[in-house]
């Protein structure tokens, strides 16, 4: 369906008239494809729930930091600087790690 319709070089909205089909549903499938090809591309990971977490601020003793870094997460008793241009495949590891010591 997506491929009939933008091969056909109609507006999404036209095309759906002219073929019966809703736009709603149009985009839900236009929606569905994209999120599976980016999951197989490994740059998605869909896990089809929402969890909300409370976060809470105090005050931190600030510490001179050198302009190579770009944030600083506190978590629990830890510190980690992040390093401007790191490594987006360390970053994902490091998160998944701290979200399983929850």
């Amino acid at each position: 369906m997506i491929q009939e319709r933008t091969e056909s070089g109609l507006s999404i909205k036209t095309w759906c008239v002219n073929n019966q089909v809703s736009e709603a549903s149009y985009y839900y499938w236009l929606k569905t494809i994209r999120e599976d090809s980016l999951v197989q591309a490994g740059t998605l990971a869909v896990t089809r729930c929402t969890e909300f977490a409370e976060l809470t601020t105090k005050p931190i003793e600030t510490k001179k930091r050198s302009q190579g870094v770009c944030a600083v997460v506190h978590f629990k008793e830890f510190e980690l600087e992040i390093q401007n241009g790191a490594d987006s495949i360390t970053l994902e590891t490091t998160i998944q790690l701290l979200k399983q010591s929850c």
